[in-house]
């Protein structure tokens, strides 16, 4: 038993140090993650049938821009999704695979998303723990499935989260700019995106609150 546990511990360390010593084996990992959620989603994508939710999305896509900013104010969800999908389908069509496809892509930028800011803030080990549980999560991969806004909304929160804490950390002008727009663009896709907002900005006020008793 003793054996076996040392044996094990001597290659969890090897494997540790040999990732700390190729950084892009980080990158292939990725990609293969993305690989096989790719592949999870798309033989999953049209088993189900369209419901209600995605009916209204294929509905409303068939207007103009402006009305369907016209429809949408009175709607539940704003129009920014809903433009997205208008332009997707004039690329690929409306079959359930071209309008479920892009919830796919916006959740595939979930999981580089995610596991970037893993990496970034939280070091390799986490980000790879990130990036498997993703890529195999029942939740990301029903959502991405589906011609909804879901998996747009969770991809502007990380690219916001991950400006709100460099724009925390340079104070540049810009970067706080690009946080504001994003902002925005999450508000215009979901309004439930608020409670996102509200936990980046008690998050910035306990940063200011610690600083200022320094």
């Amino acid at each position: 038993y003793d054996r076996d546990t040392v044996f094990m511990k001597n290659l969890f360390r090897k494997k540790i140090e040999y990732l700390r010593a190729h950084p892009r084996v980080d990158i292939a990992y990725l990609l293969i993650g993305l690989a096989l959620f790719a592949t999870i989603t798309l033989l999953n994508v049209t088993h189900a049938s369209i419901w209600f939710d995605e009916a209204f999305t294929a509905y409303i896509s068939q207007f103009s821009f402006g009305e369907i900013a016209r429809y949408t104010a009175t709607d539940v969800h704003p129009p920014v999704y809903y433009w997205l999908v208008k332009l997707w389908s004039m690329m690929f069509g409306t079959s359930e695979l071209a309008f479920r496809s892009l919830s796919i892509i916006f959740g595939a930028g979930v999981i580089t998303a995610a596991t970037l800011l893993a990496r970034r803030f939280f070091g390799r080990l986490v980000a790879g723990v990130t990036l498997l549980f993703l890529v195999l999560s029942p939740m990301l991969i029903r959502y991405s499935d589906e011609a909804r806004m879901y998996t747009l909304a969770a991809f502007i929160i990380l690219i916001a989260t991950y400006v709100l804490v460099k724009a925390n950390e340079t104070s540049k002008r810009w970067q706080w700019v690009v946080y504001g727009l994003l902002v925005g663009l999450g508000m215009w896709t979901h309004y439930f995106t608020a409670l996102a907002w509200l936990a980046h900005w008690g998050w910035r006020a306990l940063v200011i609150r610690k600083t200022t008793k320094k």
